[in-house]
């Protein structure tokens, strides 16, 4: 059984600021009260928050949904359970009180439901609703239709107080189910307004969204039915920027310190700080309906003339000196399972034989090699000139599609530095949100894209790769049915061991085969009031599922 809190974090994540000057949160319990209790007062009026991830108001079936619209989202609508950012499942205290595995053999989950919860149009939540979320949910795309779509059946009991699903073939992310789930559907888009729309049930109710800026207030339904008042009445939330709030009482988390925030960390006795990698990860991710990229030795050729020791000292190393160029596409560096070095000090550039290939199995990883780059481009037929290289596809020109944040800009600036090395013409444009990205990937107006991905469990992110034309965000035209053999063992085993070893053979996949280049984990670099009695975390998500579980008691003074 699983039962607990409210929220706990996913494993994506980004460098995240957010700053608090009050904020709230929910003791744990085993079962929602079924009787009307009068709350306790909050302990703090206004939480202001700052975080660096765009608010799109993408749904949870856009594969590129931010770390931080995520965070939104668990604060505003209902949830069977989440995973925290140890990878655990925890219950949601709310309208699902309590998820149980019952059987392996079929495999069967038992959802529990508090019939005293109404969405905020006054209807009640019911075990209908969750099987009319089911129906919905099996006919989208992308990664997180994919665990709804094996569900064979989902049966209401006579007092509407229990829902069964059972599964025509094991699934091991039936954990990620009936999270953030909606009573009227909305579009897989990613509409602000829709988002402002749609009826809610959370903790918390939305009352303004843009791109930048977000607030929230308290739920008082929410509250009477559990009996557990938020510590803050109303959230605010500002995204994309770094703002340095030092007023009250506040939390940081950001992908790097300003000379201001290093002041104010490095003064007062009042602030507690901590930096690791996150589970985010800085990425150049070519297209596949790009003639020009259809090649793998070209991929390989653009890949290795990186030299992302550099690219790591210049962007994070001054300050995290554990930061090191990534090993993986599938898993960040903060992750137990990630296959590579932690904290491999940078400024050294491994180099090895350009052919046949830059991918090493001993390791997993592709070596920069700057000096392999011409001969990678010579096996796909092209030809140095006095203008630069010529091959089949014409001139070797780059368009890069450039994602929002400062670290986009600095990596994809020393990525075009290193392919000008090469003698190939590079040109850039800039984009608002990682979503856009995504598109002009596979619009094929666009070469590679350089932008982050706050990464989800290995299994939601493989099956971007597995199940590409059906949706992916991360698809880029390339044919994945090598990988769906590999997919399907890992989704169907509940060994945790036996599923990593699935995830890695589609990590190494598509490393092989060049479609992604992993070039560092972000940085999380944390500091708050030490009046909060937080720990890190490695996302938006995770740090306010924290503020959840807090109370008024666990405050000092």
């Amino acid at each position: 059984m699983i039962v607990g809190a409210r929220r706990a974090s996913s494993t994506a994540a980004a460098f995240v600021l957010l700053l608090v000057t009050g904020f709230s949160g929910f003791p744990a319990s085993a079962s929602t009260s079924t009787t009307t209790v009068s709350p306790p007062k909050v302990s703090v009026a206004n939480l202001q928050m700052s975080v660096p991830d765009a608010l799109s108001g993408c749904s949870i079936f856009d594969g590129a949904l931010s770390d931080s619209m995520q965070g939104v989202l668990d604060l505003t609508t209902p949830s069977a359970f989440v995973v925290n950012r140890f990878g655990r499942p925890l219950g949601a205290n709310g309208p699902i009180t309590q998820s149980e595995l019952i059987s392996v053999s079929p495999q069967v989950v038992q959802y529990r439901i508090n019939p005293h919860f109404t969405w905020t149009t006054g209807q009640p939540f019911t075990g209908e609703q969750m099987v009319q979320w089911w129906e919905f949910s099996r006919r989208q795309v992308g990664s997180a239709a994919v665990n709804y779509r094996s569900i064979s059946s989902l049966v209401v009991s006579t007092d509407g107080l229990a829902v069964t699903a059972t599964f025509s073939l094991p699934n091991s992310g039936w954990s990620s189910l009936f999270r953030d789930m909606q009573i009227a559907p909305r579009s897989t888009g990613c509409s602000l307004a829709e988002v402002l729309r749609e009826p809610q049930l959370g903790p918390y109710q939305l009352v303004t969204l843009t791109n930048d800026h977000a607030v929230l207030v308290a739920n008082p339904q929410f509250a009477k039915v559990t009996g557990n008042t938020p510590i803050a009445q109303r959230i605010e939330i500002s995204a994309g920027g770094n703002a340095l709030i030092t007023g009250g009482t506040f939390a940081v988390m950001s992908h790097r310190y300003s000379q201001s925030q290093l002041q104010f960390i490095s003064s007062p006795p009042t602030t507690s700080s901590f930096s690791v990698a996150s589970s985010t990860t800085e990425r150049l991710t070519f297209s596949a309906t790009r003639p020009q990229e259809a090649s793998v030795n070209v991929r390989s050729a653009l890949a290795s003339a990186i030299d992302r020791a550099s690219l790591v000292w210049k962007n994070v190393g001054l300050f995290n000196p554990g930061i090191a160029p990534a090993a993986s596409s599938l898993f960040p560096q903060s992750s137990p399972s990630y296959p590579g070095p932690i904290g491999t000090p940078v400024g050294v550039t491994t180099t090895t034989s350009a052919i046949p290939t830059i991918f090493q199995p001993s390791t997993g990883q592709l070596n920069d090699c700057g000096s392999c780059a011409p001969d990678f481009l010579r096996a796909a037929g092209f030809t140095p000139t006095a203008s630069g290289w010529t091959g089949p596809t014409g001139p070797l020109i780059l368009h890069l599609a450039v994602g929002p944040t400062t670290e986009d800009r600095m990596s994809a600036a020393a990525i075009a530095t290193s392919w000008q090395h090469l003698h190939a013409g590079v040109s850039m444009q800039y984009f608002s949100t990682e979503v856009a990205v995504l598109g002009a990937l596979r619009s094929g107006h666009f070469d590679a894209g350089v932008y982050h991905l706050p990464q989800p469990l290995p299994s939601e992110l493989a099956s971007r790769w597995a199940v590409g034309a059906q949706g992916g965000s991360l698809w880029t035209g390339w044919d994945p049915s090598a990988l769906v053999a590999d997919y399907q063992a890992g989704l169907g085993t509940l060994n945790s061991v036996t599923a990593t070893a699935s995830w890695k053979a589609i990590d190494d996949a598509i490393q092989r085969n060049v479609w992604d280049r992993p070039l560092y984990s972000l940085p999380n670099i944390e500091y708050w009031s030490s009046r909060l009695p937080l720990q890190t975390a490695s996302n938006v998500v995770g740090l306010l599922d924290e503020f959840l579980n807090l109370t008024p008691a666990s405050l000092s003074s």
